[in-house]
């Protein structure tokens, strides 16, 4: 006989007034962790052992195509949450799991919840009355391929559904070290993710990006994972937003994402930890607040609270260098192992304090804690967390709930925050560790030394051949080096002696040296390495700025031995979040010295003020503030130094397809979710031109040409495209201040997708850099390229222009006058896009906007005049469109050939 809903109701109200085992509660509930069959564990033999337990104090796992928050664990594996939920308030409540895949929640004994089945992130819910107090929940879990995610939510009476909190969540003390399970197994589990080059290559001492530092859901959003000790295995995630040592531990690698060549997701830590702290500041506030300032909870700490200064290197050790109030923190994590104890300990040194400071030690969630004979120590059971302070003269350690705290007084002497978690039984042998503990002064490791990292490569380039006017040279990567580095290029601009810096998405600089005529004798130096996602190289007074995810990186090279031992915060006040299409690109500069970048959006409604915007930085770094808003996936810059602004946007949502516009303070590019103001607009500041998807599927940067050193185009915009890996010819023009203009791709093709363009003042030509990553039809994972003008013959047009009544195209050379003035040589058609949120649009007639389709343009008449390298095509019913197609075959008047397709977008039609 089923149970009907009115009699669940009944028998969890009784339910609730029973008593209750276990008097003695912790936060949390306990996991159970089962590999190897998609089920649920009550359906497992009764002998089944779990593969891993831990306490988690929430079940809020958002789906991920990755492993499952930190358990090694991704396909064909199932969880058992159990322990105790802590109803406030008697009345009508609603639960709910959402889950991918299955999941079933028990209340009191009764299932009140079956989200079962293979599905992708499944919202289920049930109404039942619950009284106040501890009602004893099961959830079970399971998984099968693809992604994976299960969330436990809860609606209150009269209130809105929110995922159950920490506090409501508990368990009976000590159950997790009760339940056997196979710890050997888990120990020895080395599944490390992909096997690709990304996930293979040496970052050096240490890797950024956003890391998901400890389940649940402690994620260093701008984190650095640094390694401490290589035969260890020794890993400690460092939060540069929140200024706190997120997770220590062995055993520990970081785990990759494998979505779209390892660029969808963020990286996870893997180990077993030692210390950890949760997601708040590392240390306290003016008023010696602890709690997250934040009021969206992203983004850096307030300045006058905290912020991140340097990342600074000696051989393969790292000092975090960050301000906490007016003073200077030095910041050196080692990793200490002595007796079978292994503990983290952090030197520091303050300078310029006029104040005692906190700072956290660690935390342990749900555990007690006292100070014993200078110890401060947090237990859970017979398992405790442990904090030491050497060599802070007047310094002490406070317990405040479950954290621990140390509070120094304004000297610039060294002294040193150890952790340890452990047994109790253990903690005579970590006080004997703890007295021969040597506090380091980490300053003098900031003027770098301690050996060069990397040794230089060399390569021979590729001088391209022929008797065009624009040839192709390759100057050769080094693909195939002895870090296993990833060669995606993404940015590079040169150094006054010549010399090249180019960035890699997966963290590196390079420096290219050899750089002439001939390309015979290239050498590629790793400058840096471990950068957050680089994705644009500017050199201002021969220093490196780079745009990374976690801002705009200034790099030095302070002992002068060709590497970078500072990676200086430059601006880190850009709010991210964890979703994976946030990223930073490009980076150019305006003529008064202030930077330029683009973010990208989250691909839905903003939820930071800085997705899909570009990004303006003070000369000095000191802010940062939003130039342009409406963008989607704007993966390139151009112009700068007193040109023109540009950025480019590719197809997807709200982006019928390909854009380029021109940047103006406070414009909207078109993506409606990013928006970014108080009211939504009614319409976008119309683009210089829309490129057809099958002309260029995905966007890169753009570059105003160099000068006369480089031919009849030394004063274009030229369009790269990283989707089609090619080069365009731009047209742009304003009428009535509003832009347009257009593209025609340049007869030359490329060994991968094209995004950077840079002009080098040392030849005057074009260099080109971009990569292989997403949709692109790029050959190589990189590539470095020059274009060169030969001095011959350009048979293109340089110019096009939108008059009364037509369009005019100029030429290089002069045209063939017979066929030029023949309308049976050319052919012309028009279209537009539906500009909506949904996922780009098709090519739409002018004619009849409810058919997909294009339509023809009359074509009155050609003129040429009198130099025979200007056209004046008649066409009397211009008007304004999105796509206007010229497609045209003539002579030149030496014979050669000209043949080419031409692509406008008409906003205004010039009066006569």
């Amino acid at each position: 006989m089923p149970v009907t809903r009115p009699l669940i109701r009944l028998l969890v109200a009784v339910a609730a007034t029973l008593p209750l085992a276990g008097a003695e509660r912790a936060p949390g509930l306990v996991g159970e962790y089962f590999e190897g069959v998609a089920d649920y564990p009550s359906k497992y033999p009764a002998d089944a052992r779990p593969f891993f337990v831990r306490v988690d104090d929430q079940v809020d796992f958002t789906s991920v195509d990755a492993k499952f928050y930190g358990t090694k664990l991704a396909d064909n594996f199932a969880v058992r949450w159990r322990g105790v939920l802590r109803v406030p308030v008697a009345g009508t409540w609603i639960l709910a799991t959402d889950s991918d895949d299955g999941s079933r929640l028990v209340v009191d004994g009764i299932q009140v919840i079956d989200n079962g089945g293979r599905h992708p992130m499944q919202r289920v819910a049930a109404t039942i009355e619950l009284a106040v107090g501890d009602h004893p929940i099961e959830l079970e879990f399971y998984e099968g391929e693809g992604g994976c995610g299960c969330r436990l939510l809860w609606t209150p009476p009269g209130g809105m559904e929110q995922t159950v909190p920490p506090e409501a969540l508990a368990h009976d003390l000590g159950a997790e070290a009760a339940i056997v399970w196979d710890e050997a197994a888990w120990k020895s589990y080395r599944n490390r993710g992909p096997r690709a080059r990304y996930s293979e290559m040496d970052h050096g001492p240490f890797l950024s990006g956003t890391i998901l530092a400890a389940a649940p859901r402690n994620w260093a959003v701008k984190g650095l994972a640094i390694t401490l000790d290589r035969q260890r295995e020794a890993i400690a995630v460092f939060d540069s937003e929140l200024l706190r040592w997120a997770i220590v531990g062995v055993d520990a690698f970081i785990r990759h994402p494998e979505g779209r060549d390892g660029i969808e997701g963020q990286p996870q830590f893997d180990g077993t930890p030692i210390t950890a702290t949760r997601a708040l500041p590392g240390w306290a506030g003016p008023d010696g607040a602890l709690a997250d300032p934040r009021a969206t909870g992203v983004g850096p700490l307030p300045r006058t609270w905290a912020r991140p200064r340097a990342t600074h290197l000696h051989g393969q050790r790292v000092v975090m260098a960050y301000s906490v109030g007016d003073a200077l923190v030095h910041d050196l994590p080692t990793f200490v192992a002595v007796g079978g104890i292994e503990l983290f300990a952090r030197s520091l040194a303050i300078d310029g304090a006029t104040a005692e400071l906190t700072l956290v030690a660690c935390d342990e969630a749900g555990a007690s804690g006292a100070i014993e004979d200078g110890l401060a120590v947090l237990a859970r059971g017979d398992t405790c967390t442990v904090a030491a302070l050497v060599g802070s003269a007047g310094g002490a350690l406070t317990i405040a709930g479950d954290r621990i705290l140390a509070t120094v007084p304004p000297s610039s002497a060294p002294f040193a925050v150890a952790t340890w978690s452990g047994p109790r039984a253990a903690l005579p042998a970590l006080r004997t560790v703890l007295a021969a503990l040597r506090v380091e002064d980490p300053r003098p490791l900031c003027a770098g030394g301690g050996g060069r990292r990397w040794r230089e490569l060399t390569t021979v380039g590729e001088r391209g051949v022929g008797d065009a006017a624009y040839v192709c040279d390759t100057l050769t990567v080094p693909y195939d080096n002895p870090f296993k580095a990833y060669m995606r290029l993404t940015g590079h601009d040169f150094f006054r002696d010549g010399r090249a810096a180019v960035c890699t998405l997966d963290g590196d600089v390079w420096v290219v040296g050899g750089i002439d005529d001939g390309l015979t004798a290239l050498t590629w130096t790793r400058y840096a390495t471990g950068l957050f996602q680089p994705l644009g190289l500017r050199i201002v007074d021969d220093l490196v700025y780079v745009t990374c995810r976690d801002g705009i990186n200034r790099l030095r090279d302070v002992d002068g031995d060709g590497e970078a031992d500072a990676i200086e915060a430059f601006n880190h006040d850009a709010q991210v979040t964890v979703n994976y299409h946030e990223f930073h690109l490009d980076l150019q500069t305006d003529s008064d010295g202030n930077f330029y970048y683009n973010q990208g959006s989250n691909l839905g409604s903003a939820t930071t003020a800085h997705q899909g915007c570009v990004m303006k930085v003070a000369k000095d770094g000191s802010t940062l503030s939003v130039h342009a808003t409406g963008l989607r996936a704007p993966n390139g810059l151009g112009g700068g130094d007193g040109r023109p602004l540009t950025v480019s946007d590719n197809q997807g949502n709200w982006m019928p397809t390909s854009r380029v516009s021109l940047v103006k303070a406070g414009g909207f590019y078109g993506m409606m979710d990013t928006h970014q103001r108080g009211e939504r607009p009614q319409t976008y500041d119309p683009p210089i031109c829309w490129i057809p998807y099958a002309v260029d599927n995905s966007s890169g940067g753009q570059v105003w040409a160099g000068g006369a050193r480089f031919g009849p185009l030394g004063d274009a915009l030229l369009h790269t495209s990283y989707g089609t890996s090619s080069l365009f010819t731009m047209f742009v023009e304003e009428v009535d201040g509003v832009p347009q203009g257009g593209v025609v791709r340049f007869p030359l093709s490329f060994q991968s997708g094209v995004m950077r363009a840079r002009f080098r003042e040392q030849d005057g030509q074009l260099y080109l850099s971009g990569m292989r990553g997403w949709q692109t039809n790029a050959a190589r994972e990189g590539a470095f390229h020059r274009v060169r003008f030969t001095g011959g013959k350009h048979y293109q047009p340089i110019a096009a222009e939108i008059v009364a009544g037509g369009v005019r195209l100029r030429f290089a050379e002069p045209v063939d006058p017979e066929l030029a003035v023949d309308p049976a040589n050319y052919a012309i058609e028009r279209w537009n896009y539906r500009y909506s949120g949904d996922y780009g649009s098709p090519e739409i007639s002018v004619a009849d906007p409810a058919k997909e389709g294009h339509d023809p343009v009359a074509l009155a008449g050609v003129e040429l005049d009198e130099s025979g390298t200007t056209l004046s095509l008649r066409l009397p019913d211009l008007a304004p469109v999105m796509t206007l197609h010229i497609r045209y075959k003539l002579l030149a008047a030496d014979g050669a050939e000209m043949a080419d397709d031409v692509y406008l977008t008409v906003n205004r039609v010039p009066a006569e």
